[in-house]
């Protein structure tokens, strides 16, 4: 164990990392080999990821759980009534046998004229809600968005590499994807994932993980997506874009003694294998971005995958085209990075030990908002 360890320090610490600047210079490139302003657009798209940060189980609970839990219908209905999104990517949706959250999911997606990915899958399969217990991913879809009544054509659930904590905690990796026509008839694949995060901070030891569900995951995207017209993917990888460096740097509110490195390498794999466009970079070219912020947020402090890392951007928005379809990232922006208010206004306190009177957000992370257009 103990060797293990030092080699996994060894490789993260002195494993080379790609020039940030290529993988961007390349990305660039790409994308200007896709834009379109001067045609009329055959679509316009809002697209939305969030990693709900939701749950409870005998041996581990996220803060403020129930009071969350009880917030989820008006707070992402709310979302969903104002905003419209045409896809909304969810990660950490748990569902348990004592919080029927997919259940409740899929009520708030009932109601707003959605269709839920993990019920229609859930019910093609004959499987029952213990489908989802393990993974928590989910994706709606706006009805009148989709070309046809049927709406959703192909859906799916693909597992990826996961690590020996995760397997002997019963917690699966994967992708869940669909597939639907646009009402200008363009064929999407849409699809969602949640990478391992850092369970030793100061090691980084997942990184090697990621890379592996980094290149199972390209590949699936590869193999469904190939004969669509427009790829789009949301996710919470958990790793991030840029080479970091942080040893107490002033911007949190506490300190550490050790030194912390995350390298980029697995975002300019993901990029060389899939070829796809970070939206959220090309609409804000020099902005952090970021979804997981201590600072700001409270909740952002809790459990392995946070303590003692800076704050990161962790949470994308993926897109490609083919077949002669072009696309314009309009937009791109945090949402749900300010604390939840109710219905009279007022900002919503913590009631949790250690939460307590503290502003609730909607999660431990910021989501992700993009507005393309699509030619």
């Amino acid at each position: 164990m103990f060797v293990t360890l030092l080699f996994s320090l060894a490789v993260t610490l002195f494993a080379s990392s790609p020039a940030i600047d290529g993988t961007y210079e390349d990305m660039n490139a790409l994308y200007s080999s896709k834009i379109r302003t001067e045609a009329l657009a055959k679509d316009r798209l809002k697209i939305a990821t969030i990693n709900l940060g939701l749950l409870k189980t005998k041996m581990f609970s996220v803060p403020n759980f129930e009071q969350r839990l009880n917030l989820l219908e008006f707070q992402l209905g709310s979302f969903l009534s104002l905003e419209s999104p045409d896809f909304v990517f969810l990660q950490e949706a748990w569902h348990t046998e004592e919080y029927d959250i997919l259940g409740k999911i899929n009520s708030i997606a009932k109601a707003h004229d959605y269709f839920s990915i993990s019920d229609i899958y859930n019910k093609r399969n004959n499987e029952d809600q213990n489908q989802f217990i393990n993974h928590g991913l989910n994706i709606l879809i706006k009805r009148s968005s989709t070309f046809i009544s049927s709406g959703v054509m192909e859906t799916g659930f693909r597992s990826i590499p996961r690590t020996g904590l995760e397997y002997l905690a019963g917690i699966e990796k994967g992708v869940l994807f669909a597939r639907v026509y646009l009402n200008s008839n363009i064929n999407v694949f849409i699809a969602t994932s949640h990478f391992t995060p850092n369970l030793i901070p100061i090691l980084n030891t997942q990184n090697w993980e990621r890379r592996k569900q980094t290149l199972a995951t390209a590949q699936i995207l590869k193999d469904k997506a190939s004969s669509s017209d427009l790829v789009i993917f949301g996710a919470d990888l958990n790793l991030s874009p840029e080479f970091e460096y942080k040893i107490n740097d002033g911007r949190r509110t506490d300190t550490h003694d050790y030194q912390w490195i995350e390298n980029s390498e697995n975002y300019s794999l993901f990029f060389e294998e899939t070829q796809m466009i970070d939206t959220y970079y090309i609409a804000n070219p020099g902005s952090k971005g970021y979804t997981q912020d201590r600072l700001l947020n409270p909740m952002a402090n809790l459990g392995p995958s946070t303590d003692g890392e800076p704050e990161q951007r962790l949470d994308y928005i993926w897109m490609k085209t083919d077949h002669g379809i072009f696309f314009t990232v309009e937009s791109s922006n945090l949402i749900f990075d300010q604390p939840l208010i109710d219905s009279n206004g007022q900002v919503i306190l913590g009631e949790d030990e250690g939460y307590f009177n503290h502003p609730l957000y909607m999660s431990d992370r910021f989501g992700v908002m993009s507005e393309v257009l699509i030619y």
